[in-house]
This record gives structure tokens, sequence and C-alpha cells, in this order.
């Protein structure tokens, strides 16, 4: 929400989320961040979606989208960013993106989710293969970020993919949030 602009200044001000993300851009200023975020939300997005990632007593820790969909074809790209250095490898992503691509799945009806990730961002590499995501392709150095070109890795999982290894995430008719 354009409200969360002053935390998520500090979410994008910090230069690593940048790097792992795409590029470091130039310093952010407020003003221009809460006008792109009331842009962003005013509700003519389709199913884009930014949202942060909190810590169960509410801290925010990173955030986690959907981009690029398309309810037409039934694909979104996803992305997430842990940004506290010292809640990574503690599940807040892989919680959080499986929570997103079920959503995606089974209440707005995609067939498949795709991601895309640096060459050299191992954590987030080792991730999306944990969660089963397939490797589908390698574009070679098309980013430019940290003074040289990297690759980046395509991934990509269907409906059935997800069921298939995520069970515990399956929703069944009439039942309750885990």
């Amino acid at each position: 929400m354009p409200e969360d602009a002053d935390v998520l200044l500090a979410h994008y001000g910090n230069s690593q989320t940048w790097y792992l993300d795409d590029a470091v851009p130039y310093p952010l200023h407020l003003e221009r961040l809460r006008d792109h975020l009331a842009k962003r939300f005013d509700g003519d997005d389709g199913d884009d979606v930014r949202l942060a990632i909190t810590t169960l007593e509410g801290r925010i820790i990173g955030t986690i989208a959907a981009y690029d969909s398309s309810m037409r074809h039934g694909v979104a790209s996803v992305g997430l960013s842990i940004t506290d250095a010292g809640e990574r490898r503690k599940g807040y992503g892989a919680d959080a993106l499986c929570v997103l691509v079920r959503h995606l799945f089974h209440e707005r009806r995609y067939h498949k989710v795709q991601a895309d990730v640096h060459s050299f961002n191992v954590g987030s590499l080792a991730l999306l293969r944990h969660l089963g995501f397939q490797e589908e392709g390698r574009l070679r150095e098309v980013h430019f970020t940290g003074g040289r070109y990297c690759d980046s890795i395509l991934f990509g999982m269907t409906a059935e993919e997800f069921d298939t290894a995520h069970p515990e995430y399956r929703l069944e008719w009439g039942a309750t949030e885990p």
C-alpha cells in the first residue's frame, strides 16, 4: 500500500536487494516511491502483486511478488527477496512462495508459474530447486550487475507439479487454512 512507502524504501534502499534482483538503481526519493506505489496499487494491475514477507511478530523481512501475469495463458512470474540476511534460510521464503503459488493455482486458476534467477544467486537457485521448480533454460550474459555480465536461469512449475511436490499446501473443499 502507498502508506507503506517508508518501510518499502528501507527494503529497496538496500543495494544488496537490487544486486540480487536485477541492478543497482540511482538513489530513490521517498516522494517518488510513494507516487510509484500509488500508481502500482490503483487496482488496475490484474493479478500482479507485491507483498511483504513478515515474521510471526509482524517485522518485515522481505517481499514477494507475482508479475507479468497472464490470465489468458495461465502463466505468472514470481520472485522474492529476504532482505534481512539474519532471517535467510529459515523457511520464510519457501513458505511465502508456496502460499503465493497455491493462491495463483487454486484461487486464480493459473496453470504455471515461472521465475528467473541470476546465475550467481546460489540461495535462490537452491530454494527453487528444493521446492521442485524445474530448470527450463539459461539466457547467457543478459544481466549486467556488480561490474560484470551474468546468466539468467529460467525455472518453471505447473499446478500439477506443485500439488505433487507440496500436498501439505493443498486445500480441500471446505477445509480451513492450516
